[in-house]
């Protein structure tokens, strides 16, 4: 009776923990198996490690905000969450930076602290400084849509004013994001 009980206990456990998601669950693809969402990421993201005596000072992404790359989000966003909410809209009439910075030192990824971080964008008509710099949370919204972010990571929508462009042109070219700190620098180019 007793062996009974504990194999029917010990068999309850054990289903219980062995679950898969039911016909009415859908769990949302990895970033990088979202096949109309990837593509995008790839082209607007820029990996740079600031590596000094063997030793990772800074590792940073950052994903160029262009109209296509928020299309795309906007487009996951609803897949994932099954609403329409905008996303990154602020970066609509800026030309807008997700940019997400691990460091060594704890006290460096504080990108808007600006007596410690150096932050400008190179651009044909000359150097740009932010006029906004603002810490994103909560990182499992972030997380669903870039893969580099982890708990160690602090993330930052950076955006910078340019000349609104003709829609015919498109999203500015030859840009490079400058973020340079007492460890190191490092810089994206699109």
């Amino acid at each position: 009776m007793k062996l009974t009980l504990l194999f029917g206990l010990a068999w309850t456990l054990l289903c219980s923990c062995v679950s898969s998601p039911g016909p009415d669950a859908r769990l949302p693809l990895y970033p990088s198996e979202d096949s109309a969402y990837w593509p995008h990421y790839e082209t607007a993201s820029r990996q740079i490690e600031v590596v000094k005596n063997f030793e990772t000072r800074h590792q940073i992404v950052a994903s160029y905000l262009t109209p296509d790359f928020r299309a795309a989000i906007a487009e996951r966003y609803r897949s994932i969450f099954n609403d329409q909410k905008p996303v990154f809209e602020a970066a609509t009439d800026s030309t807008g930076f997700f940019v997400s910075v691990y460091s060594a030192n704890r006290n460096l990824e504080d990108l808007s602290n600006s007596e410690l971080w150096n932050i400008t964008l190179q651009v044909k008509e000359g150097t740009l400084r932010p006029t906004r710099i603002q810490r994103l949370v909560p990182k499992e919204l972030w997380s669903a849509f870039f893969p580099t972010i982890s708990p160690w990571s602090q993330e930052y929508l950076i955006l910078f004013k340019l000349p609104v462009m003709a829609p015919e042109s498109g999203s500015p070219q030859g840009l490079t994001l400058n973020l340079s700190a007492p460890d190191g620098s490092a810089h994206a180019s699109w």
